[in-house]
């Protein structure tokens, strides 16, 4: 047994020696051989190529290389023959060492096996009408040494400090790497070739169309990649393996498909648990900045693929896909937390059209989040357009309505109880400024909840209301709200409010149809003064709103403040102080000059009145206008109803019959509801039917010394017709004439509730009494006046007192035409 050893390892000895020695031979060979040496290299490189290679100095590198044959070149310079018309070396390198097969070189004929470049550039350069420098070489098939096949002359290369360029000008594409080390090993298979590289680069940018900037710009990539070509189909194909860029374990692949110009490729990149701002930054600049439209604070999943060519313009295709569970999503200013979502980019959504951002897409699919401490789900989201991005999508959710108070945080509403579903199907703009006209098909509904209007301090309860949206336009149905005793049913539309909402909110109109069986209008005297401004407290930071809610917000408060209402109003019964009526039918219209009445009719005090107006909003006191027309009113309720009209001449007490009324009238209320004393001015042309007047002073203390027989305490006066031009304080009295079972009177001029009444009074002194038996009217007129006729002028007295006066003839009025100067008055009464 120790012989067999002895003898193999004595065999191994004399091989190694024998090797050893005919290594040394060739060496020694090379080192006197070399100018001969580097000739027949520089002319074997030469002669496969259409340009020059140069080579300053070549020396042995001997143990380098063992046991072949190692040379290392310096000042090495390949340039291909169009160098002086576009500037750029295909090879510059400071060393570069080149192993060599130690028997070719005994034939004459060595063999590059593995080359090691150091410190230097490889620049690919294509120019804009096609040409490549790398035109420079022409593919041979050189036999093995071994004799087997035909097959390459590289097995193995190194690069250390190397700057790898290659730009294609004609399609817009330049990849740019540092290549810090890489060492690679062919294997040479019957239809192609396999390799493993290992490498450690910094890539300083993949261009794959210049104008939307590079991919992977500035990252480090480390690790080992596996290739292999199929020469018959010239495809290079890198199975997918991970590689370490940037610290983050990213798995890449590729398919290059050489055989076609310009060449197609596609690559794969995919990530575990990546963050997103660093997944963002390995794509291209452009794409970069429509990702930026949020941000995601946890770690995801990641997938992308970048192919081409792109029929038009040779851009890539990039096609990003994302899985995210219990992450943090922002933009906007909006912050959505506890959100799950799987998702996806694509810059190519529809085939036929080019690569851009108008035919590029961000879809959100399966989505559930909170925002703003409300839990929500969306289907299907979409942000198209990125050039005016567009959010597509239907919403679900269900919350407390108390929990829209930060979000709205305006100086409107304040929510309470009560509870809210949602289910909108939204499109429109997502920019703070966009103009994009905004799109909502779906339903929300409002149950039992409390709701506070600010400006008029209205507190809303039991509030039921189903919002039904349709495009731009909304419907409100099925809206029951309670104030104080007030019971409201109400449906409404708002037709463009989306259009208008932030772009014409003036010509937003609510059209609002209102339903009650009882309105107590004091409970709503705060509509009547300008709207109050309130200051409400901001929300905690945590929950406080983005800039684009902030915006809606106030938004909403601008369209409250300035959008029109609309009310059609059907009340069974109405109550406002003294006043009350039945079967209401009004048409309101509020807006941000006030409120206008249109066609109001209402039945008060066994009759009807109907009306049209407009309330001046200005804050404490505020002016209207008035047509009003009353017909078989009982005149004394009327005149309790409306306090009088601020006068205290003739008040509900002194007057009863069947009033009519038309007028148009301007004046003042206060913003508790109550008529400023003397601020009425219009005209009325007025009529009362059975009526009488009692305990009436001015003509009772006339009756009283004149007639003292006569009871002047109720006047029955059978028609009443006349005219009144009220202007504030002063009531001009249009002749009218007065007949009544006690006394008959032609009055004419004008009462002041302050200093300037100037009333004349016509009585003839017969008694009237009999004159209702007389049946012919003619004959009744022509007997009134018969007789003695007393003139008798009431006017100013002491102490705002009426002094009654008996004069010669009436005292004329101003603006009398036959005024023949002043009459002497005589006080035949003493008053």
């Amino acid at each position: 047994m120790k012989r067999v050893f002895k003898v193999t390892f004595r065999t191994i000895g004399i091989a190694f020696v024998f090797i050893l020695t005919g290594w040394m031979g060739i060496a020694v060979y090379v080192n006197f051989h070399k100018e001969e040496l580097l000739a027949s290299i520089t002319d074997q490189l030469n002669e496969d190529i259409n340009g020059s290679l140069t080579v300053e100095s070549m020396e042995p590198s001997l143990v380098k290389g063992f046991p072949a044959i190692s040379v290392s070149l310096s000042k090495v310079l390949l340039r291909d023959s169009l160098f002086l018309k576009h500037g750029h070396n295909l090879l510059k390198a400071e060393k570069v060492h080149i192993t060599l097969n130690a028997f070719s070189i005994l034939r004459s004929t060595p063999r590059i096996r593995d080359i090691h470049i150091e410190d230097g550039t490889i620049y690919l350069f294509t120019d804009a009408l096609g040409y490549s420098n790398t035109n420079i070489f022409v593919t041979k098939a050189v036999r093995d040494s071994s004799g087997k096949k035909s097959q390459p002359k590289l097995n193995h290369f190194f690069f250390d400090n190397i700057h790898f360029v290659y730009e294609d000008k004609k399609n817009k594409k330049k990849f740019d790497v540092e290549v810090k080390q890489m060492e690679g090993r062919f294997d040479y298979v019957d239809n192609g070739w396999r390799a493993f590289v290992d490498m450690n680069m910094l890539v300083r940018g993949m261009d794959f169309y210049n104008p939307n900037g590079p991919f992977l710009k500035s990252k480090h990539v480390s690790g080992i990649l596996h290739a292999q070509y199929n020469s018959s189909k010239k495809i290079l194909s890198v199975p997918s393996r991970k590689l370490d860029i940037e610290g983050n374990d990213i798995s890449v692949g590729a398919k290059i498909f050489l055989a076609y110009q310009p060449i197609i490729f596609k690559l794969e990149f995919s990530a575990s648990n990546i963050p997103y701002q660093e997944a963002r930054t390995l794509l291209s600049t452009h794409i970069q900045e429509k990702l930026a439209l949020v941000d995601v604070k946890k770690p995801l999943n990641v997938q992308v693929s970048v192919s081409g060519k792109d029929q038009k313009r040779n851009e890539p295709v990039v096609y990003a896909r994302w899985q995210v569970k219990n992450n943090i999503l922002e933009g906007h200013g909006n912050k959505i937390t506890h959100c799950s979502f799987t998702g996806y980019f694509l810059n190519r959504v529809h085939a036929h059209l080019a690569v851009n951002d108008l035919n590029s897409v961000i879809a959100l699919n399966d989505f559930s989040g909170t925002w703003s401490d409300i839990e929500f789900s969306a289907d299907s989201l979409r942000v198209r357009n990125l050039i005016s991005p567009v959010l597509s999508g239907r919403f679900r959710s269900s919350f407390n309505l108390e929990k829209l108070n930060p979000i709205i945080s305006n100086n409107s509403f304040h929510l309470g109880k009560g509870l809210v579903s949602l289910n909108l199907k939204f499109k429109g703009g997502i920019r703070n400024n966009d103009t994009t006209q905004p799109f909502i098909i779906g339903d929300a509904i409002l149950k039992d909840a409390e709701i506070t209007y600010l400006p008029r301090q209205l507190l809303f309860k039991n509030t039921q209301a189903e919002l039904n949206f349709r495009g731009s336009d909304l419907y409100m149905r099925n809206i029951k709200v309670q104030h104080g005793s007030n019971a409201l049913s109400m449906d409404g539309s708002v037709q463009n409010l989306l259009n208008f909402f932030y772009t014409a909110p003036e010509k937003i109109l609510l059209d609002w149809y209102v339903r009650s069986t009882q309105i107590d209008l004091n409970e709503y005297k705060n509509f009547l003064g300008a709207r109050s401004k309130t200051t409400v407290v901001s929300a905690p930071a945590s929950n406080r709103p983005s800039n684009s809610i902030g915006r809606l917000s106030a938004q909403l408060d601008a369209v409250l403040e300035q959008s029109g209402v609309q009310l059609r109003m059907n009340v069974k019964a109405i109550k406002y102080q003294k006043f009350s009526a039945n079967d209401i039918e009004a048409l309101v219209r509020l807006n941000q000059n006030g409120i206008d009445i249109q066609n109001a009719s209402l039945q008060h005090a066994g009759g009807s009145v109907s009306m049209s107006g407009h309330l001046f909003q200005k804050g404490q006191i505020n002016d209207f206008t008035m047509d009003a027309s009353v017909e078989h009113v009982r005149v004394n309720d009327f005149f309790a109803a409306f306090g009088n009209f601020g006068q205290s001449t003739v008040t509900h007490q002194n007057i009863k019959g069947d009033f009519f009324l038309k007028a148009n009238l301007s004046g003042a209320i206060r913003d508790n509801g109550q008529m400023i004393p003397h601020s009425i001015n219009g005209i009325a042309f007025y009529e009362l039917k059975n009526s009488a007047l009692v305990e009436f002073a001015p003509i009772k203390n006339v009756g009283r010394y004149v007639f003292p027989r006569r009871n002047f305490s109720t006047i029955g006066i059978a028609n009443l017709k006349g005219k009144l031009d009220i202007k504030g304080e002063i009531i001009r009295i249009y002749p009218v004439k007065i007949s009544s079972d006690v006394i008959n009177a032609d009055v004419e001029g004008v009462y002041s509730f302050g200093k300037g009444t100037n009333i004349n009074v016509d009585i003839p002194l017969r008694n009237p009494k009999n004159d209702k038996v007389i049946l012919d009217e003619e004959a009744k007129a022509e007997k009134r006046n018969r007789g003695i006729v007393v003139h008798l002028n009431v006017a100013d007295g002491a102490d705002d007192k009426m002094n009654i006066r008996l004069v010669g003839k009436a005292i004329p009025q101003e603006g009398n035409q036959n005024n023949e100067g002043k009459r002497k008055r005589k006080n035949l009464l003493g008053l």
